[in-house]
């Protein structure tokens, strides 16, 4: 299937020192060291959305604009439409018991699960080890 300009995306970050964030009308959070994937979706300019992502932005829209005032964005990947939603990608990473879901809500105001940003014991597979 042809990728085109929307799609679903996963940004690895790297966080080096305990942080706490309040993401929008989210509580305060304290962030661990360690790798942290954001998982979205773009029903339209997919590239430039993960762009935006990657270099971070003063604009604070999205709660990942909140995270990336502390993190290193490492590596990122990008899924066609139709391969799943958003959740099904976080829980598919929650079910190997390698990450959890954390901050609670981060990410996900337009669903009712239980977030799109999860915590990671080492670097998710699909990324090469620092």
């Amino acid at each position: 299937m042809m990728l085109g300009d929307r799609g679903l995306y996963e940004v690895a970050f790297l966080l080096a020192t305990e942080s706490a964030i309040r993401p929008g009308a989210l509580d305060q959070a304290v962030l661990a060291p360690g790798w942290y994937v954001y998982t979205g979706s773009a029903r339209r300019n997919l590239r430039a959305r993960v762009a935006r992502h990657l270099r971070g932005s003063a604009n604070l829209r999205w709660h990942i604009d909140y995270l990336r005032a502390c993190v290193r964005p490492v590596a990122w990947r990008l899924h066609p439409l139709g391969s799943g939603t958003e959740c099904d990608l976080v829980e598919q990473a929650v079910s190997t018991g390698q990450a959890i879901r954390h901050p609670r809500g981060f990410g996900s105001s337009d669903c009712r699960c239980g977030g799109h940003l999860t915590h990671h014991v080492g670097p998710p597979p699909w990324v090469a080890p620092q």
